[in-house]
């Protein structure tokens, strides 16, 4: 007599993946959405038809909005590998530094506009939102930190490279005033440059 082998393992790790599937369907449904309309207007009935599944199915993957925007979030910036100051620490010169991690960073922002867009004029209205940009603002400080190490000294250096590493600089120059990606660049930085060279104020070391 043939032996049988159990099925149930094969049936359960069958339902395991379904499971994982709807969820991940649910996920990239509602980035879509997030990308387009923005997270405070995405509803769970959009989210639901544009995954092809029932509102209760998302409640049930997704009890609430927290859980599904730090899904969502996480799922993106998965999908868009931010750039790593390792990219431009090593280059010697100030100014060709300056000049690579603003390229960089200005390239990453064009690749993610429409996202950084949507969510940075919803986290204004939305503290839940304000939570899934903690790696931008990650971003935003280590560059900002990475153009300032070792110039300290210039008063307004901090003030300006915060202004420059801002997604919402970088999208006035390139949507607003119509600069491309290398305008953008020398722009931001002759400001970078002007704040480097201004007079140190009282009480403060001058920049070697």
């Amino acid at each position: 007599m043939k032996k049988q082998v159990p099925t149930r393992p094969y049936v359960m790790r069958g339902r395991a993946d379904s499971i994982e599937g709807t969820r991940a369907r649910i996920t990239e449904a509602a980035v879509r959405l997030h990308e387009t309309v923005g997270p405070v207007r995405t509803t769970i009935a959009g989210i639901a038809a544009a995954a092809g599944v029932q509102r209760q199915t998302v409640y049930r993957h997704f009890p609430d909005e927290q859980d599904l925007l730090a899904a969502c979030s996480a799922h993106y910036w998965a999908q868009h590998e931010r750039p790593r100051v390792e990219q431009w620490s090593e280059v010697e010169a100030w100014d060709d530094k300056v000049r690579v991690a603003l390229t960089v960073v200005y390239a990453f922002y064009a690749d993610t506009e429409m996202m950084l867009s949507q969510v940075l004029r919803d986290a204004e209205v939305s503290d839940e939102v304000r939570v899934t940009l903690k790696p931008y603002d990650d971003l935003v400080a280590e560059v900002v930190d990475s153009i300032c190490l070792g110039v300290e000294g210039a008063p307004s250096l901090r003030r300006r490279a915060a202004y420059v590493v801002d997604f919402r600089a970088w999208r006035l120059m390139a949507r607003s005033h119509g600069l491309d990606g290398v305008e953008a660049v020398q722009a931001m930085q002759s400001l970078l440059v002007a704040a480097r060279a201004a007079p140190a104020e009282a009480g403060t070391a001058p920049v070697a």
